[in-house]
């Protein structure tokens, strides 16, 4: 099982494809990948045919419409032993809905920081408007990709090191 196999380089990918090419009666090997529409879009280049054609099925999800989102939440805190209504002001559940459009994934990064934002604030309940200022905090992160250029981009604003990669100054700098 491959969760993220979109992050997942070209190579690996054709390396787990050579792993069903080991012969048996059966399939010895069965892989699951999952991952993002990037990963169809991966699966699709003409590169990666082979294994496309050994695919027995394909699932996508789809974001939770806003019963879902509603029974969901209260799914996930029951499961922490707590009740949704005792924690979340009524209006909650429109206001996760409205900003996440209902992606899981969405929902608990919300709910979480709008939980501990209001703990901090010393707030008895969760509040619409908590809801919409943790929405609101989680915006102004920068996304993944960001982060990763940033450093990339810091690292080349960074003076050179005098020192080779092993550690030895060239003749040049030593002066």
């Amino acid at each position: 099982l491959v969760d993220e196999g979109h992050t997942l380089p070209t190579r690996l990918i054709e390396e787990l494809r050579l792993r069903t090419n080991i012969p048996a009666p059966m399939p010895a090997v069965h892989i699951v990948l999952a991952g993002t529409a990037e990963l169809e879009e991966i699966l699709g280049s003409p590169k990666m045919e082979s294994l496309a054609q050994r695919i027995a099925a394909r699932h996508y999800l789809e974001p939770l419409d806003h019963a879902e989102t509603a029974a969901y939440v209260r799914t996930q805190m029951r499961t922490a032993g707590l009740d949704w209504d005792a924690v979340f002001e009524p209006g909650c559940d429109d206001a996760v809905f409205s900003a996440t459009d209902g992606v899981p994934r969405l929902v608990n990064q919300l709910c979480d920081q709008a939980l501990v934002a209001s703990s901090e604030a010393g707030q008895a309940r969760v509040s619409p408007s908590a809801i919409a200022a943790a929405w609101s905090e989680i915006q102004r992160l920068p996304p993944p990709a960001a982060l990763a250029a940033g450093v990339a981009e810091r690292a080349s604003l960074e003076p050179p090191d005098a020192a080779g990669p092993d550690g030895i100054e060239p003749a040049e700098a030593l002066g």
